[in-house]
């Protein structure tokens, strides 16, 4: 796992922290120095540190309560703290790709309906025949 900033997979340019911060709610990101267009992921590291960040919380919500006898405002505090480190450091464990174009088939040709006699074809809804009025 590396730290870094995402970089533009076509052209090597580095993205900006606050560009990057913007990025984790996106899907697509194109290059301002390339053009380029790119899928944005997550490091598949990220959601074990999420993890991580709620099971420290969890320790030092029970060390706190334990210990010190109740929740304090310094100890809510304490608690938050693994929260805002994993929010800061997630802007670095945002990966940009290309996108991976699939082949497409296309799809066989439509054979024609056939013709009824008399040249004039079938409309829908009425199973072939024509609408007769009663009066």
């Amino acid at each position: 796992m590396k730290l870094r900033l995402p970089v533009c997979p076509y052209c090597g340019k580095k993205v900006g922290f606050t560009k990057a911060w913007y990025l984790k709610r996106e899907g697509e990101y194109r290059c301002p120095e390339c053009g380029g267009y790119s899928n944005i992921l997550l490091d598949p590291l990220s959601p074990l540190l999420g993890t991580l960040a709620i099971l420290c919380s969890i320790l030092i919500f029970l060390l706190v309560r334990f210990l010190a006898g109740g929740i304090s405002f310094w100890g809510i505090l304490l608690m938050l703290f693994p929260y805002v480190l994993f929010f800061l450091f997630s802007v670095f464990l945002i990966r940009l790709r290309k996108p991976v174009f699939r082949k497409r088939t296309d799809p066989p040709p439509r054979r024609p309906a056939p013709r009824q006699p008399g040249g004039q074809n079938p409309r829908p809804g009425n199973g072939g025949f024509h609408h007769i009025k009663r009066q």
